[in-house]
Order: C-alpha cells, then sequence, then structure tokens
C-alpha cells in the first residue's frame, strides 16, 4: 500500500519504555504525549487489540485534535463505553471509526454481490485464545453480512467452544461459532434465497485489505462503517455474556 501516499509517522504510548524501543526498531519518531504526536501525523490510530479497557482513556487523548481516528478491535469493553467514545468524538466532531479484519473478505463480497436483502441465514466460524478478545471477528462478519437489524440472542454450548444463535428483523438468522484454542480456520456460510455458499476466509489479502480499507477511511475523513453496526456488535458481545443468554433468548435492546 506504500503507493497510497500514506507512511507511520510518529507513535506514543502509555508503556514509555516499550513504546520508545518500538519506535526506534521501526525508524519513526517517538512522542511524549499526544499533543506532541498531533503536531506530527494527519490522522490516528489506536492499537491495543489485547486491551479494550484502554481505549476510552486513549481516546480522551486524541480525539480532541479533531483528527480522523481508527480504534482497533474491540472498540470498547462494553455497550456503555462504547457510547460513550462515540459521544466524544461527536462532542469533538471526529471522525472515528473501528472494525474486525474480518468485515473485509471474500464472505462480504459474495454478499454485496448477492444482495443484502438476500442473506436469509448465516454460520460463522472463528477461533482464537479467548471470548472477550476474539469473538468480535465473527461477529462482526455475521453483522456486517445481513446488516444491524439483529433482535435477540441465546448462547449454547461450552466455554471453550461457545455458540451465538441469533434473531434478525425480518425473520433472519445468524449461528456464530467460537472455537477457542482449535485449529478452527475463519469462515462463513450464507444462505440466499438462491442458494447456500460454504466460503473459507481468504488468509492472504486479509491484512492488506484491512488496512486498505483504514487508509479509505482517512482519504475521506469520514466513518466507513456504519455506527449502528459496531453498537449491535458491542450488543452481542454483551448479551452473549448474561447467564439469562444461556437459558433463553434475550432482547438486544
Amino acid at each position: 500500500l506504500k503507493k497510497r501516499g500514506y507512511r507511520v509517522a510518529a507513535c506514543t504510548a502509555h508503556k514509555r519504555r516499550v513504546g520508545q524501543a518500538w519506535a526506534k526498531k521501526q525508524g519513526i519518531t517517538w512522542c511524549e504525549s499526544a499533543e506532541e504526536l498531533s503536531r506530527e501525523v494527519d490522522c490516528f490510530m489506536i492499537l491495543a487489540p489485547s486491551n479494550p479497557e484502554v481505549h476510552l482513556p486513549l481516546c480522551r487523548e486524541v480525539l480532541p485534535f479533531g483528527k480522523p481516528t481508527y480504534v482497533d478491535k474491540t472498540f470498547a469493553s462494553d455497550l456503555r463505553t462504547a457510547k460513550r467514545i462515540f459521544a466524544m468524538a461527536d462532542k469533538h466532531k471526529t471522525p472515528i471509526q473501528t472494525s474486525s479484519a474480518l468485515r473485509y473478505t471474500n464472505v462480504q463480497a459474495f454478499v454485496a454481490e448477492a444482495g443484502r436483502r438476500n442473506v436469509q441465514h448465516m454460520v460463522t466460524y472463528g477461533s482464537g485464545g479467548s471470548f472477550e478478545e476474539y469473538a468480535i471477528h465473527p461477529v462482526d462478519m455475521a453483522i456486517s453480512c445481513p446488516g444491524p437489524n439483529a433482535v435477540s440472542l441465546m448462547r449454547r454450548g461450552g466455554a471453550r467452544q461457545p455458540q451465538l444463535l441469533v434473531n434478525f428483523t425480518g425473520g433472519s438468522t445468524a449461528v456464530v461459532n467460537v472455537c477457542l484454542k482449535t485449529a478452527t480456520p475463519y469462515a462463513g456460510c450464507v444462505t440466499t434465497r438462491k442458494e447456500t455458499r460454504l466460503m473459507p476466509v481468504n488468509r492472504p489479502p486479509l491484512f492488506i485489505d484491512t488496512a486498505a480499507a483504514i487508509l479509505d477511511f482517512f482519504g475521506k475523513g469520514k466513518p466507513q462503517v456504519p455506527r449502528a453496526e459496531t453498537l449491535m456488535i458491542r450488543r452481542i458481545l454483551d448479551a452473549a455474556q448474561k447467564p439469562a443468554a444461556l437459558k433463553r433468548f434475550v432482547k438486544l435492546t
């Protein structure tokens, strides 16, 4: 993506020594504060994928500068915090966006061609070390294809292989499989009015396509991912961890 004309110009971090070592290794400028960093860059990326609880304080530091800001998955640790981040962005008129890499795959390309309205049912698969960090991926796929109009959810299965059953308005459905600590490839199975197609995610271009989408956001200066989808993904992750969801369908409100 070098031809796109972007480069990583500078960085800062809460862990100063680690951040300085990374900056030196990458050959980029280390900044002591977000204010100093803002003088060096046109856009921000907030990267703490294993610690979404720090996304809110990091957003407090950079959103006041009004520059397009990409926040890595998982956007926030709960729905309330996600809404607070968006409200902060609105206050400062700062474009903000988040996504999983699983938003930009051959599965979404198939749905775009078939038509989102024609999706009747989806099954998604994902793996990883923990539900809190990795469930975002198959959930993002399940929402980015049919859309954010999920209405209820139930969770079943054990702690290592939970399965989420999701109902949407209009009668469409999704099943999200989170197969923790297993050799499970990311995949999506989409049923439309005409066919059912099982598609393993094409991994080689995955992160290139994700980075390209981030640059599209930076270039246009406006979010390319609907906020309603980001919030619904967080609603699903929150609801899935409620004890009631193991007994019955709970509303996604």
